[in-house]
């Protein structure tokens, strides 16, 4: 997400030391990933913890440019934010429209580790948590962010 209607706000930050600008945006962007990451974990599927605690942020710097991330570590995510195999092909409304993932176009059979039983199953549907945690807080995000760069300045100019 590229935050806009900032220009003034950056054409005061190019009067201020270089260092000072990374940190006030940094800490600024900070901020923005925490709305959406805590929109994020709101959005998780309630039956798994696990994966509503590994939603994290991270925020970086580099060549000038500040870069906010939320993402998760577990290697399952991607299967609940888009859905698999026929069922996720029916019903995944919510996905990010620039995603276009590739769905097994049949069921399939495993065994049930509790029950050692084989079981049918035809995926399931998409129960997307992330991208609806950006796209819900976009504008949101974006006024936190000119707002605490304006208050870091204000800060500054003092």
């Amino acid at each position: 997400m590229a935050v806009r209607g900032t220009d003034n706000l950056f054409k005061k930050l190019k009067s201020l030391d270089k260092a000072i600008q990374g940190n006030i945006t940094k800490k600024a962007v900070a901020k923005g990933c925490q709305t959406v990451r805590g929109a994020s974990v709101m959005l998780c599927p309630v039956k798994d913890g696990d994966l509503r605690e590994s939603i994290m942020t991270k925020v970086e710097e580099k060549d000038g440019k500040v870069t906010g991330t939320v993402y998760t570590n577990k290697e399952y995510a991607p299967y609940v934010e888009f859905g698999t195999g026929p069922k996720g092909q029916e019903d995944h409304d919510g996905i990010s429209p620039n995603v276009t993932p590739s769905y097994r176009e049949k069921g399939w059979s495993y065994i049930d580790e509790e029950t050692d039983k084989r079981v049918y199953t035809r995926g399931q549907a998409a129960q997307p948590f992330m991208y609806p945690a950006l796209k819900d807080n976009e504008d949101k995000v974006i006024k936190e962010i000119a707002e605490n760069i304006a208050d870091e300045i204000k800060k500054l100019v003092k």
